[in-house]
């Protein structure tokens, strides 16, 4: 699923395809998903979201951030090599923040931590993502990433389902999901 930032009014934001994310006050996703369990799944369940100036900085486009909240055990080495930006405390619950190889502009993935802890990855097929909270971190603990001050961020767009690298012919469905949304007055 995803959403653009150009239909949030006429015109998109003051005549601009991006909002600001000076201009929200709040950004979550709340989420109800199932995802297959067997050995030969490979995915993960996370929001992809696209920010300008981030996005393409250094590779024509891929500097997206992801917050992975449901992953497969064989998924959850994707990062193992990638630069620790931090492991902060969002929406109540622990992430470990990554930073792809080559540092400035390349993606950025948020882990939502498991039960192990710092490293492992959760399986959580229910919650609300705190987008915007992310973002802010991320803002003030760029590391190497690059990533710029949150004044100058702003939202092209933001996506939300599965990346599926293997399958082993299971079954995932949603059956709740909301992007949550509040424009600063």
């Amino acid at each position: 699923m995803q959403q653009l930032t150009n239909n949030w009014g006429s015109g998109g934001w003051n005549g601009s395809n991006n909002t600001p994310m000076s201009a929200l006050s709040s950004l979550t996703i709340s989420y109800t998903e199932v995802s297959p369990t067997g050995s030969d799944e490979q995915y993960e369940f996370s929001p992809d979201i696209w920010l300008s100036p981030y996005a393409g900085v250094a590779c024509g486009g891929c500097g997206d951030v992801m917050m992975w909240v449901d992953t497969s055990s064989q998924r959850c080495s994707a990062v193992n090599g990638w630069t620790v930006l931090g492991h902060p405390a969002l929406g109540g619950q622990n992430w470990s923040a990554y930073v792809a190889p080559g540092g400035t502009g390349q993606e950025i993935i948020l882990v939502l931590d498991g039960s192990g802890g710092s490293g492992t990855c959760a399986t959580q097929g229910t919650g609300t993502i705190p987008v915007l909270a992310a973002i802010e971190w991320l803002s003030a603990n760029p590391g190497s990433s690059g990533f710029p001050p949150f004044s100058q961020l702003q939202l092209t767009q933001f996506n939300i389902g599965w990346e599926i690298t293997q399958g082993g012919g299971g079954t995932f469905q949603v059956s709740n999901l909301a992007y949550n949304v509040t424009l600063s007055p």
